[in-house]
């Protein structure tokens, strides 16, 4: 039986960036694979209007443009509703997810299917390569995606014991670990999934946020990780860093460097 994975991607307002993830999609080399692209557009008519014009005949994408109403802004909660709006929207066996700037290396869905089939994982990741959003490689001896500098230092070293990062090496091998003095360190980006779409309809990714995690920087992907933790799902890894992660994105653009990024407003306490 043919396998049918939907690789599915949130975009608004960078249309340049998107461009590199259909590329990347349109590279895989699963052959085999009933591969399709669903692209939900966040309420930009601009990237709605390229989409049409520039990808009317190419059958292997879709994509739909969402509304937002008067009191929705950007940051997770957005982002989680629109993912699960997209599982529901998809048909496949399978989801994957591209963020509009980031990409797949060409095997990233065949080695991940293949992952799945040796293990029998209804949720099986990848490694990534972490990059500066100009392309160089990053090297750098803190974690990224925590707001402030001394945390981010911490964060860096404990994945280091944990065998997540390396010095020298840009490459992320998140996984879950166990708990260590009282709290557990986890994370496993949205990128790097391949998960069962009945999954993700029966656990769906809460868009349930707090003051506490703006603070530490808890977005939709560890909710997801969470939640998968809780309900006892295996994890399987490929081990393998198949897919090309660019900083700059709202997670981890706190100073407002690039126009490109959306800010996540602070929620309001309480």
């Amino acid at each position: 039986m043919e396998t049918a994975v939907t690789v599915i991607t949130i975009t608004r307002r960078r249309v340049a960036l998107l461009k590199r993830a259909i590329q990347s999609v349109r590279r895989q080399d699963c052959y085999s694979v009933k591969l399709r692209h669903l692209i939900l557009v966040d309420a930009c008519q601009e990237t709605a209007d390229w989409l049409a014009e520039s990808l009317r005949d190419d059958g292997r994408v879709s994509w739909e443009l969402v509304r937002r109403l008067p009191h929705e802004v950007s940051g997770p909660s957005r982002l989680a509703r629109l993912r699960n709006w997209a599982c529901k929207l998809a048909s496949s066996d399978w989801i994957s997810f591209l963020d509009d700037d980031n990409e797949f290396e060409p095997n990233h869905i065949r080695t991940l299917i293949a992952c799945a089939d040796a293990t029998g994982s209804a949720a099986v990741h990848s490694y990534r390569k972490l990059y500066h959003f100009d392309g160089r490689p990053f090297l750098e001896q803190f974690w990224p995606f925590c707001r402030q500098e001394d945390q981010a230092r911490v964060r860096y070293w404990e994945y280091v014991a944990n065998g997540i990062l390396v010095p020298n090496s840009n490459v992320a091998r998140e996984q879950p670990v166990p708990i260590t003095n009282g709290h557990r360190t986890i994370h496993v980006d949205m990128n790097v999934w391949l998960l069962r779409r009945q999954l993700l309809l029966e656990c769906p990714i809460s868009d349930d946020f707090t003051d506490e995690d703006w603070m530490v920087n808890s977005t939709e992907d560890d909710k997801l990780l969470e939640a998968l933790i809780d309900v006892g799902i295996p994890l399987a890894t490929t081990g393998l860093p198949t897919v090309r992660y660019y900083l700059g994105g709202y997670s981890n653009d706190f100073q407002g460097d690039y126009l490109h990024s959306e800010v996540w407003p602070r929620p309001s306490p309480g």
